[in-house]
């Protein structure tokens, strides 16, 4: 669908001033990469820049420093293809250029939208560039700066080290040379222990399966209801203390987030059977009917885990998301009471620290390295009943990410109008009451059970 006559497309190529390593012509997608589905990530944030900076300038200032960045980040600057073999590559010397479109709007500023995004696609096509950016002027003087980046390509922690090393551009900071990828390939395995037994890479881990051939694709799921609610720092607080008290001996220990998580987890899990919905429909394909556990998947950057801190300080880009799948009883996941949900939030902080160990993640790398379980592309599959991804560790409104007139005002994860898959869990910082905002998806059938949960209820509040 053609865009509306009064927003400008500019097409922005990366600039040539640094002496940096060359990224290779192609990036072999790594099966980290590929356990995304070509998936956008947003980012929309909004300012209020002082009255007497020029829109104009605003706008040139953004597509210089954008092109800067995109020298630093070739890949950003690419497109993802197929190679001559059909495998999934990030294409780096390509001149399509990085769509950039820019709108003036006659209205004020109210919430974001789904039209602030810079493209709509629910699944990124072959030959999409990695990013696009949309810039909006409401009559207020609010901008927002709403970008899109592929999935496939970086999770959101690189994509968040983009963006802070283009915000600092255009504050006219540049970042230091240490700061920076200096190898852009996806192989995470360089930074972790070598396995004492390469017969080790053949054994799935937990959650996981290499398919006899490749998954034949298709829609990933059927759109779900989203709800968001927010759990204030008290409210996390006292669930976490109710939890602990049940605890048999003192050396049992969750985090306030394992307590939010487990809680979502649950009330997704009782909304469901109370609905009477079939098994297998959730992402991925669910647990079966007879099985007397469910899996959980919880995204976690496994960057913090790699020995000495070897990938820390954006020296990874890609996508190295952990995704723990952690087996949980049904029973205790079913149950109307704060005692199995305490159970429920112990089995997902022993799932956490068991495979989010170097060797647990080594294990994990070498069994998407492994050649047979690479081609053909899609073999390796995963299962859960409910996912989780949790943002609440990023400042989106922190300093790093201003633009040189104040930090942004508003940050969002562009959902608005956006499709998800049921039983996802989406947690980010409340920077209003230094809680979390959740978003917590289920299926339509569902989500009066969900709403009026007793323990979701209890512990947090329904924003919408």
């Amino acid at each position: 669908m053609s865009e509306p006559a009064h927003v400008q497309i500019t097409l922005v190529y990366p600039t040539r001033k640094h002496n940096r390593p060359q990224a290779p012509a192609e990036i072999p997608l790594h099966g980290f990469d590929l356990l995304s589905w070509p998936l956008q990530i947003k980012n929309h944030r909004f300012f209020r820049p002082p009255q007497s900076l020029a829109f104009d300038d605003v706008v040139t200032k953004l597509q210089t420093s954008l092109a800067e960045a995109l020298e630093l980040y070739p890949p950003v600057a690419g497109q993802v293809r197929t190679d001559e073999g059909g495998d999934v590559i990030i294409a780096t010397r390509v001149d399509s250029g990085t769509p950039f479109l820019v709108e003036r709007r006659d209205i004020p500023f109210i919430a974001d939208s789904e039209d602030l995004a810079p493209r709509s696609d629910v699944l990124l096509p072959l030959g999409s560039q990695v990013l696009a950016v949309k810039v909006t002027q409401f009559s207020c003087g609010t901008i927002a700066v709403a970008t899109s980046i592929h999935h496939q390509v970086t999770d959101l922690r690189g994509y968040l080290d983009f963006l802070e090393v283009w915000s600092s551009l255009v504050r006219g900071e540049a970042p230091p040379d240490s700061t920076l990828p200096r190898d852009f390939t996806h192989t995470p395995s360089r930074f972790l222990p070598l396995l004492s037994d390469n017969q080790d890479a053949l054994l799935a881990p937990p959650g996981y399966e290499a398919l006899p051939l490749a998954d034949a694709g298709g829609s990933p799921f059927s759109p779900a209801r989203i709800t968001r609610w927010r759990f204030t720092p008290a409210q996390m607080s006292k669930l976490k203390k109710d939890m602990t008290a049940s605890f048999s001996t003192p050396t049992q220990w969750i985090s306030s987030g394992d307590a939010v998580a487990a809680l979502a987890a649950v009330a997704i899990t009782r909304a469901r059977k109370a609905s009477n919905l079939p098994r297998l429909q959730c992402f991925g394909g669910g647990s079966s009917a007879n099985s007397p556990n469910d899996r959980i998947a919880m995204a976690a950057d496994g960057r913090s885990r790699a020995p000495d801190g070897a990938m820390l300080n954006r020296q990874y880009f890609g996508n190295f998301n952990a995704l723990p799948i952690i087996s949980v009883p049904r029973v205790d996941l079913e149950s109307p009471s704060l005692e199995s949900c305490a159970r429920v939030a112990l089995s997902l902080r022993q799932g956490l620290q068991e495979q989010l160990s170097p060797q647990a993640l080594a294990h994990k790398t070498a069994f998407f390295e492994e050649p047979k379980h690479k081609h053909p592309e899609g073999r390796v599959a995963w299962r859960s009943d409910v996912t989780m991804t949790n943002w609440s560790g990023f400042d989106l409104e922190g300093p790093e990410f201003g633009l040189g007139w104040g930090s942004p005002f508003l940050t969002t994860d562009g959902s608005v109008g956006s499709a998800y898959p049921p039983g996802y869990v989406l947690f980010q910082r409340d920077g209003g009451t230094k809680g979390l905002l959740a978003m917590i998806t289920v299926e339509e059938q569902a989500v009066a059970g969900l709403e009026t949960d007793r323990f979701l209820r209890e512990h947090g509040t329904l924003v919408s």
